[in-house]
């Protein structure tokens, strides 16, 4: 089974990956650090898993980073909620990832398909598809909610982040909600739904990256 069939298969189905889990909490604006770190290295492809649940998530992190906010005037309840939000948004990055990687291979398209917390923390970039002979012709993928609160919350870290102009290549934002042909829409547990990005958006990127290299 494909890393993101499995994905799929656990927001769908599995209790642990409910979204209900980001809903109710205050939406405060702090710096915090290490998410996407953590994140990354509880990835473990050989489980039927693959991403890390919520809980384990906010447990792990909490263990290893929380003194970051001694010194900073937020409460647990706000970390919590701002380390939910985060956790769905990256569960929907790397389940791009996966499944961009997948196409590209099924495809036999000569591009390294990456994506790294570096790369989304740092450039702001949530998947790389990079043309090794020529950089320049490489895309740059920033995928997130069109909804105006993560659109607000996105120029706020972008005012603070490094930004991507040194790594070559031409970005393209993909703006994910209900209704859009770009969105797949995957009912939880409970029956919230996940948007992801759908096989015919990745079919249009694709084209986009043969029509640069061409």
């Amino acid at each position: 089974m494909e890393n993101s069939e499995k994905i799929l298969k656990n927001l769908s189905k599995n209790i642990s990956f409910q979204l209900k889990q980001i809903f109710g909490y205050p939406f405060v604006d702090f710096r915090i650090s290490h998410v996407g770190e953590t994140f990354e290295e509880l990835i473990n492809e050989e489980t039927d898993e693959v991403l890390p649940s919520f809980k384990l998530l906010f447990d792990t992190f909490v263990s290893k980073w929380s003194k970051q906010f001694e010194n900073q005037n937020v409460n647990e309840t706000a970390i919590k909620g701002r380390v939910a939000r985060m956790w769905a948004s990256l569960a929907r990055e790397w389940y791009a990832y996966y499944r961009i990687k997948e196409k590209f291979k099924e495809k036999n398209i000569p591009a390294q398909v990456t994506r790294n917390d570096s790369l989304d923390t740092f450039k702001g970039i949530d998947v790389y598809i990079e043309n090794k002979k020529s950089p320049d012709k490489s895309i740059k993928l920033d995928i997130l909610q069109e909804t105006q609160r993560a659109k607000q919350f996105r120029a706020i870290k972008d005012d603070h982040r490094v930004k991507d102009r040194e790594v070559p290549g031409i970005k393209i934002k993909i703006l994910l909600g209900s209704g859009n042909k770009n969105t797949l829409n995957v009912p939880d547990f409970d029956g919230n739904d996940w948007y992801l990005i759908a096989d015919s958006e990745i079919e249009n990127i694709i084209q986009k990256f043969n029509e640069i290299n061409s």
